[in-house]
């Protein structure tokens, strides 16, 4: 029986490269976290659009439920880059404490940008409808 050798110049990364490419990754997390707190946001975002789009062949109501939680995992990923720790992250999270004020303004906010061309529409004089268009 003879033995064969295996020709490994054609990998094309070991497994050594993860390591060195997840510090590369953590030193430019280190050196502007909230721009890399956008672009995981965004990114998440758009994946999750990218699959609505693909899966659904349009926007649907489902693909805004894990939509919504863009900011969160991305500050989840961001914090577990920087070397600190996830689980306080997720408890500050769950007890933040603000005033009544500042709800109101976030719904106000997300309203006022989720309706706003009904808005100008109904000031400009348009009647809107709720009929179906199909």
């Amino acid at each position: 029986m003879e033995c064969q050798t295996i020709d490994r110049s054609t990998e094309v990364e070991s497994v050594d490269d993860h390591p060195r490419a997840l510090g590369r990754l953590k030193r430019t997390v280190a050196r502007s976290p909230v721009v890399a707190f956008v672009l995981f946001a965004f990114g998440y975002t758009w994946v999750i659009d990218a699959i609505a789009l693909l899966a659904f062949e349009g926007p649907s109501e489902l693909h805004s439920i894990p939509r919504v939680w863009g900011p969160l995992v991305a500050g989840g990923v961001v914090v577990w880059l920087l070397d600190e720790d996830v689980r306080s992250y997720v408890g500050q999270v769950k007890h933040v404490r603000v005033g009544i004020h500042w709800y109101a303004i976030g719904i106000a906010i997300s309203l006022l940008l989720t309706d706003s061309e009904t808005l100008v529409a109904l000031a400009f004089g348009a009647t809107i409808g709720f009929e179906r268009l199909c």
